[in-house]
């Protein structure tokens, strides 16, 4: 059973247990409070709501003020009811509960970043959702008026599931898998951090020695880009241990997606799969030169001539305020297509 299946198993039981205490909740407020059933379903409701609201808000913040802690800049962060993006014209967006990045927070470093770093940032997020957990069960305790016991102690049941999915290491990105991080994923993605540090700072990164050993796609891909400044072939090849890889985290897949379909592309092996999933990667819009690079030789190898010189203009542009070391690996890259 892939892990993905798993953790969507044990995250539907740990929402289905959380439910039921919602309902012991609902019927403790009419039995034992002497609330009208429906005004207690009713109150509850708005406070799955608002709970729900206020302690993903929480958790973000966490995640953010332990980012800050760590000289870490904030690049998106979605709060739920409000996101912010720096990257964007207009940065904030009200009402963002929904959609892929609900919830979610990116954080460039300022200094370098380590695994201990990555791990800190995670516990944040946790600690926060305790604290909220912890609010709602004195709430549960104490709190007699009806009302305020279904507003946030019923309606509270969020704190506890939002607990409970972000500790448990559902999948290797959930915070508490960070934590954890058995199979060195926070050791990866400070790795990916550290990269994109010396690159924004016009250095050329870094790469410890494991790097080039390791099967941890984000470490992969760091090697990836350590080979393509002398051999774009060869650095492509590091990725072929990952073809069937699909099952990848969002971050993963955004940079390492292109990178495969730009090498199907030059190697004439494009399939309904990849056609598939290029089609909806490009539906978004791309700004990173690699995505541009690869959605260019993808309109190419698909015969699509007008639309790929077209990209290909807003390609030649992005080069213009590239680093150095992103010139170098992009030239290489994209002579493989002459």
């Amino acid at each position: 059973m892939k892990n993905k299946t798993k953790g969507a198993i044990i995250d539907l039981c740990a929402l289905v247990l959380w439910a039921a205490l919602f309902v012991v909740l609902v019927f403790y407020a009419q039995n034992e409070l002497g609330e009208k059933l429906i005004n207690a379903i009713l109150f509850s409701v708005i406070g799955l709501a608002l709970n729900y609201t206020l302690c993903v808000a929480f958790h973000e913040t966490g995640h953010l003020i332990f980012a800050k802690a760590n000289k870490m800049r904030a690049v998106k962060i979605n709060f739920g009811f409000l996101s912010i993006d720096y990257t964007e014209k207009s940065r904030l967006k009200l009402f963002t509960f929904f959609g892929e990045n609900a919830g979610e927070s990116n954080f460039l470093p300022t200094e370098k970043v380590t695994e201990k770093v990555v791990k800190c940032v995670a516990l944040g997020g946790i600690l926060f959702n305790a604290i909220y957990f912890i609010a709602v069960v004195v709430v549960i305790l104490v709190v007699k008026n009806p009302v305020l016991f279904c507003l946030f102690g019923a309606g509270g049941v969020p704190a506890g599931y939002l607990l409970t999915v972000n500790a448990i290491p559902l999948d290797k990105t959930a915070d508490g898998a960070v934590l954890i991080s058995k199979k060195g994923y926070a050791r990866a993605c400070a790795n990916i951090s550290e990269m994109q540090r010396q690159i924004q700072a016009e250095k050329a990164p870094i790469f410890e020695e494991y790097i080039k050993k390791s099967s941890q796609p984000l470490d992969v891909y760091c090697d990836f880009l350590r080979l393509a400044t002398t051999d774009a072939k060869k650095a492509l090849s590091r990725l072929n241990g990952l073809k069937n890889g699909f099952d990848f985290t969002a971050q993963e897949y955004e940079l390492i997606f292109p990178e495969m379909l730009f090498n199907a592309c030059i190697g004439g092996f494009l399939n309904e799969e990849l056609i598939n999933r290029a089609e909806n990667f490009f539906s978004q819009e791309t700004k990173v030169l690699s995505q541009i690079r690869a959605h260019y030789a993808y309109r190419k190898a698909r015969g699509e001539a007008e639309w790929a010189n077209a990209i290909f203009g807003e390609y030649q542009n992005g080069l213009k305020t590239a680093t150095e070391f992103e010139r170098e690996v992009e030239i290489n890259l994209i002579n493989l297509l002459d």
